[in-house]
């Protein structure tokens, strides 16, 4: 990526989102994405709809807050470089490298 001349934060994010993609095909059997959010992951058990924003600093993301207040997704998540996570209304906040130890089913639409 050094020889194409991208940024170092553009390839840190399309590292990232390489990581969260090959996370999502091993944990899940459908990945689909609505061209607006990095991954859209539907759990067909509990009809929730989880909006997936990978982030590889501590940015916020205009589009899956968006998707969040006009109902599109049900939950927003970010997993994110930078962040010691949390918790806030509907959307949660993780550290990118603890996506292999994250539970949808943990958090549904009740």
């Amino acid at each position: 990526m050094n020889k194409s001349n991208i940024l170092t934060s553009e390839s840190n994010g399309l590292v990232n989102e390489t990581f969260v993609y090959h996370c999502l095909t091993e944990k899940i059997s459908t990945v689909y994405g609505d061209g607006e959010l990095d991954f859209v992951y539907r759990n067909r058990e509990n009809v929730s709809v989880y909006g997936i924003e990978v982030k590889a600093g501590k940015n916020v993301g205009k589009t899956i807050t968006k998707s969040l207040t006009n109902g599109k997704i049900n939950f927003a998540i970010y997993l994110k470089g930078l962040t010691e996570g949390g918790i806030h209304n509907k959307i949660y906040t993780t550290p990118i490298y603890l996506f292999p130890k994250f539970n949808f089913e943990s958090i549904c639409i009740k």
